[in-house]
């Protein structure tokens, strides 16, 4: 009676139920690792996006400071060689904050398309182990 087919087909139903359920937790554990690790990843890149609005806000702080200091510069008395130099490294200067603001904007940008790429795979993530798969 040991080779009893019922009781083989109920010892086998309850590993295939055992087996799924330890299968649905890893999958709930391992979505749920990957979750984590994107919010970790999306909270550096937005640190990063952070910096990058700040260094924006001091490129058009700067250029503002330099283009007075030319304005008001280039307004007072007559031209001279010192001044012509003086005007021109100020024109240096303002063309070199410009630059750091068009790169500054730039990684800003590329930033912000690298954190909602990974918002959007996080949010696939939870749904994945929302269902039981792993996708």
């Amino acid at each position: 009676m040991d080779n009893c087919p019922s009781s083989n087909n109920s010892t086998s139903g309850r590993e295939l139920l055992v087996a799924a359920s330890a299968a649905q937790e890893t999958a709930i554990h391992v979505a749920t690792t990957i979750i984590q690790q994107q919010q970790e990843v999306v909270a550096r890149l937005s640190r990063y996006r952070n910096y990058y609005e700040m260094e924006i806000a001091r490129q058009n702080e700067r250029m503002a400071d330099i283009e007075r200091a030319m304005k008001t510069f280039g307004q007072q008395g007559e031209a001279s060689d010192s001044k012509q130099r003086a005007l021109k490294v100020l024109a240096a200067s303002l063309d070199d904050a410009r630059k750091t603001l068009f790169d500054a904007r730039l990684a800003k940008a590329r930033l912000e398309l690298e954190i909602s790429h990974w918002v959007t795979h996080a949010t696939g993530a939870a749904a994945a182990g929302a269902d039981g798969t792993n996708n």
